[in-house]
């Protein structure tokens, strides 16, 4: 058969042999069908950002996406959503703003080998705001709890590192001021203790950098107070032996700084008011300052009267020793 008579052979009742193909397509094109199932899964979506900019907000109500499988029956029957993960890659992307990422639908490799397989995913893109990816270190807020025991105080509070690196979008990292640490509780402590401690980030869209505890220090001393006690006796001393020495005052109010447990045990008695008369020499009128001396660990910060008058007359009769005249 020359190639006259095969061209001729075939356009020879063309339109038949045009609606014999189309059938033959159709019932084959069913057939498939009929052997292929479809599942829909609800896949959790998540977020790829390795390029410079990053999303600036969650992904909201478009946190899961819906993916349809076509596949075999018989292999369809073995897919579970374990096999699928889905992902809104925004890597290319170079601009702030909205943009409408592509949702990517990543299966499993087992269902790479399937015949005939077909993924769909709805949406197929979703809105995000993005900004630039910003770095910076930012310095660790260590958190305390409860209070130290009575008497004692928090003097210093440090930890190591003292800054941890933070990663995330542009006004979130620059407004940023610092990241907490877990509490560190204090109830009743009375020494400086050292403990390792995690930092918490509360911005799921803030990478932390640092995910080891931090060392923090915090510094615990007896807490200082003020305190005035009232009616601290005068005495006076070195007095001339043919003289007696009398004032119209007789005691004072003295003023002290020092540590609670020091300060809160003292007395008037443990306060101590002199009025040294060796500039009395004869009878008469005296103005003599007082010289307060306070306890170990208390230190005077005012007392009431800083000089008192002081009257000397002479003894009658035969002298004696006096030692001291209160």
């Amino acid at each position: 058969m020359n190639t006259r008579h095969l061209l001729e052979s075939v356009i020879k009742d063309w339109p038949a042999k045009v609606i014999c193909f189309v059938i033959v397509f159709f019932i084959y094109f069913f057939h498939q069908m009929s052997l292929l199932g479809k599942k829909t899964f609800t896949v959790p979506l998540s977020v790829t950002a390795t390029g410079s900019m990053i999303p600036a907000e969650n992904l909201g109500r478009n946190r899961f996406v819906k993916v349809t499988v076509r596949a075999r029956r018989e292999q369809l029957a073995t897919v579970t959503e374990n096999d699928l993960s889905a992902t809104v890659d925004v890597s290319a992307f170079t601009r702030e703003g909205v943009c409408n990422a592509p949702v990517i639908v990543i299966p499993n490799e087992r269902l790479l080998l399937m015949d005939s397989l077909e993924i769909h995913a709805v949406p197929e893109r979703v809105p995000l705001l993005l900004e630039t990816r910003t770095t910076r270190y930012v310095p660790v807020h260590v958190q305390l709890s409860g209070d130290c025991a009575y008497g004692y105080e928090v003097a210093a509070v440090t930890s190591v590192p003292a800054t941890v690196r933070v990663d995330g979008p542009r006004s979130m990292v620059e407004s940023l001021s610092g990241i907490d640490t877990e509490e560190v509780a204090l109830e009743g402590r009375m020494r400086t203790m050292q403990v390792e401690v995690p930092v918490q980030n509360q911005n799921s869209l803030v990478s932390l950098m640092h995910t080891e505890p931090v060392q923090v220090t915090v510094t615990i001393a007896a807490e200082g107070m003020t305190r005035t006690i009232s009616d601290v006796r005068i005495t006076f001393t070195n007095i001339p032996s043919f003289l007696n020495v009398s004032s119209p005052t007789s005691v004072l109010d003295v003023t002290l700084e020092g540590k609670v447990n020091v300060l809160e045990s003292l007395s008037p008695a443990s306060v101590s008011a002199v009025v040294s008369c060796t500039s009395v020499a004869e009878p008469g009128t005296y103005e003599l300052p007082v010289t307060v001396t306070a306890p170990m660990n208390a230190t005077v910060t005012a007392q009431s009267i800083a000089t008192i008058m002081v009257s000397a007359s002479e003894l009658p009769g035969e002298p004696e020793a006096q030692e001291d005249v209160q």
